[in-house]
């Protein structure tokens, strides 16, 4: 295999780039334009939180760039949550600035569907839920700017569509990879299903931890008279029971030996049918 070229690795690291950096560009676009909104209202103490905020996110892209890429996440929930505590300590809950928790919400809860029950999601998921309650409830619905209605309903306005967009975008994403993950599973079982079924041999996919049978070939279904593979509702066979115990030794011993590696073993031993039928082979 051929060593890639330098324009080559220069295009990977501009994927990984936009892969770590995408959403923090996105937040970064967010901040500047509501920074710009506030200036132009003479929300000073709005504008430098979002200025501010704007900084830290060039922080974390830095840190990616550095390759700390599992800090930034963590920093990145906790400053959106500051970021939405402090927008409404500031200027009240009124303008909705709370809103942006909403699509976060959303982004870690199906993270935490990937990752299956992963505990740092699941406190920061809890500590936002908690933040966000505090806000809504503890928050003054209007702080004392001294602005008119039509000021603070445009900024309420633009919290709504900004904050519709995020979710339609996050919607969008996540879609996306749910149809390439679709996408190569079936590729990855049509080609599994082609290899299996077109062999003259009986195969066997096993678990060497459970000795349990994975999957089998329609030949190894015909041989030692199993349901078919693809039929529904098709139980899992152990290993003794298709294969006999001998053959549960034979495994541990190649698994131990291999150490998780391919292996490959020739030899006679005695299998036994699931209808009691024992034979050599």
């Amino acid at each position: 295999m051929k060593n890639p070229t330098a324009q080559e690795s220069a295009a990977i690291s501009k994927a990984e780039f936009w892969r770590h950096n995408t959403f923090i560009v996105l937040a970064m676009g967010c901040n500047l334009i509501n920074c710009l909104f506030y200036l132009a209202d003479n929300m000073i103490k709005s504008a430098i939180i979002e200025a501010s905020g704007i900084v830290i996110l060039f922080g974390f892209m830095a840190l990616n760039l550095r390759g700390l890429l599992e800090l930034p996440k963590v920093l990145s929930i906790l400053f959106v949550n500051l970021h939405s505590f402090c927008l409404c300590y500031v200027q009240g809950t009124r303008q909705g600035a709370y809103l942006y928790l909403f699509p976060f919400m959303m982004a870690m809860i199906f993270f935490l569907r990937v990752r299956k029950n992963n505990l740092l999601v699941t406190t920061f998921i809890t500590g936002t839920t908690l933040n966000l309650m505090a806000i809504v409830l503890f928050m003054p619905y209007q702080a004392d700017l001294r602005l008119s209605d039509q000021v603070e309903n445009n900024h309420l306005v633009l919290n709504i569509v900004i904050n519709f967009l995020l979710v339609m975008l996050f919607f969008f994403v996540v879609l996306r990879l749910l149809d390439a993950k679709e996408r190569r599973y079936k590729s990855e079982q049509k080609f599994t299903n082609t290899i299996l079924n077109t062999s003259l041999d009986a195969v066997f996919v096993v678990d060497p931890v459970s000795f349990f049978i994975q999957q089998y070939n329609d030949k190894a279904a015909e041989l030692f008279s199993l349901d078919p593979f693809g039929k529904k509702h098709v139980r899992q066979y152990s290993v003794g029971e298709v294969l006999g115990n001998s053959m549960i030794t034979l495994i541990r011993e190649l698994y131990e030996k291999c150490g998780g590696s391919a292996v490959n073993w020739q030899g006679d031993i005695s299998f036994g049918r699931v209808n009691r039928v024992s034979f050599h082979g």
